[in-house]
């Protein structure tokens, strides 16, 4: 494999995890309140160890 191939990929990488990061950040609250709801849902839901 050529160096230059490597190179790409990891910009390519780096690049695409920048963005992701900055999508994230801007949304950073609703992202944080729909996780906190999922994992509670998880948790106590139907399927959750013991069930209701």
């Amino acid at each position: 494999m050529k160096m230059g191939t490597i190179a790409s990929q990891f910009a390519i990488d780096y690049l695409l995890t920048v963005l992701f990061a900055g999508i994230y950040a801007y949304n950073y609250q609703t992202n944080f309140s729909s996780l906190k709801e999922r994992q509670e849902i998880l948790t106590t839901g139907l399927l959750a160890e013991g069930g209701r």
